[in-house]
């Protein structure tokens, strides 16, 4: 994917355009992007542009964790903390 269409991914999230950004955030997350990986763990955790998943939202945090990025570890916690 072309830089400028990961830009336009992440201004669409960034502009609370959930549902249009998803699907290129999803092709990013395939190609290994760590930052679409975090932004679609949040939009499951919220349910926001797409169904609220809370196993899917887990299921990032932890893949992200276990790839160096220790702020996922931090929102896995708060968030199973939240469910009690």
């Amino acid at each position: 994917m072309a830089y400028n269409q990961n830009q336009d991914a992440f201004s669409l999230y960034r502009s609370n355009r959930y549902t249009e950004a998803y699907q290129p955030l999803l092709d990013m997350e395939r190609q290994g992007s760590l930052e679409a990986t975090f932004c679609l763990a949040y939009m499951y955790q919220e349910g926001l542009g797409v169904a609220k998943d809370i196993g899917a939202a887990l299921s990032r945090y932890r893949s992200l964790g276990n790839n160096g990025v220790p702020r996922a570890w931090f929102y896995a916690g708060a968030l199973l903390e939240q469910m009690g």
